[in-house]
């Protein structure tokens, strides 16, 4: 009788794919879930949502240094930003990016801009993109008052000369500055590539690591070679496929990095190999508990299918670091 791997394997991607899931879809980052793309379009909103927009609620605060906008933070302010021009702060709802005129148009410009329509990039992916995420990414959130096409339509023929400064209000169809929206790209675009990255050594690992019925009877020895095999793979799975944010050449040094959520390459390559090895976490967990609930799983089907004549089945041995290598040995 074979054991219900099925069941143990839906039950670790599951939880690998817990573990990876940012937005309410079913899959792994890039297989089923995207968090960023189309990336030039993210990377428009992002930008010009940090803004004050005349719909926001200011709230006055005597604390000036406790209201700046910290910008290598990992984590986008989306809906708060301090302004120079005395001690305020701001906050914009929802509903206030769904129906703000000079805010709609502004993205809209920016996409058009910035994305090029091709095979992967259409304007059904646009639109969708608006639709989904131009608010923001809860689940329950107010849609845009227009169209990507109806706002697109409105910008107004000047608005190419115009570009939004550091502390302006986005009061009219303007764009972000190029460092700015760069910025965003390379945080978004090398994030969602080390993700997907991760979420394919992780299935690497998983799969690679899945015991099979009647296969792998070994001795002490091949138990041991096992163990080492399980060792390199977690070791190399964490040491490979790193791609960071390239640097220009006006920042070439390397303690700087044109990245908005990674203020060097140091802190960025970093955050990416923490990522990794979380992942690969995720996909030794249910490895963990197949080696440790074989032997009670085969124990209970033995008993079940053994005459009382007979004696009991001898599980098998135990491996120190696995728990124990029971799978193998289903009849």
């Amino acid at each position: 009788m074979r054991p219900p791997s099925v069941v143990v394997l839906t039950a670790g991607l599951a939880g690998l794919a817990t573990g990876q899931s940012v937005n309410p879809a079913t899959g792994f980052v890039g297989k089923g879930i995207t968090m960023f793309r189309p990336t030039c379009a993210s990377a428009c909103r992002d930008s010009l949502s940090t803004y004050r927009l005349n719909c926001s609620t200011v709230i006055h605060d005597m604390q000036g240094s406790a209201t700046r906008h910290d910008t290598s933070s990992r984590t986008p302010s989306a809906n708060k930003r301090a302004l120079n021009n005395g001690s305020v702060m701001f906050v914009t709802s929802p509903s206030c990016y769904a129906t703000d005129t000079a805010y709609l148009q502004s993205v809209a410009y920016c996409i058009n801009t910035r994305c090029p329509l091709d095979d992967s990039i259409t304007r059904a992916v646009l639109e969708d993109c608006w639709y989904t995420y131009l608010v923001g990414r809860d689940a329950a959130q107010p849609e845009p008052a227009v169209s990507y096409s109806g706002a697109l339509s409105h910008t107004a023929a000047d608005s190419q000369w115009s570009v939004i400064g550091e502390d302006d209000i986005l009061d009219r169809t303007t764009l972000s500055t190029d460092d700015v929206y760069l910025a965003k790209y390379n945080a978004e675009h090398y994030f969602e590539l080390s993700e997907e990255r991760h979420v394919d050594f992780g299935l690497v690992l998983f799969i690679a690591g899945l015991p099979i019925a009647n296969v792998f009877l070994m001795p002490t020895r091949g138990q041991a070679i096992f163990i080492l095999y399980l060792f390199a793979l977690n070791t190399v799975l964490c040491a490979v496929g790193y791609t960071t944010t390239p640097r220009s050449d006006a920042s070439s040094t390397t303690t700087s990095n044109n990245n908005a959520w990674f203020p060097t390459p140091s802190t960025e390559l970093l955050s990416y190999i923490a990522n990794r090895t979380g992942i690969l976490c995720f996909a030794n967990m249910p490895l963990i508990i197949i080696y440790m609930t074989g032997q009670a799983a085969q124990s209970s089907l033995s008993d079940r299918h053994t005459p009382s004549s007979e004696p009991p089945r001898v599980g098998c041995r135990p491996v120190p670091s696995l728990r124990k290598w029971c799978l193998g040995s289903w009849h």
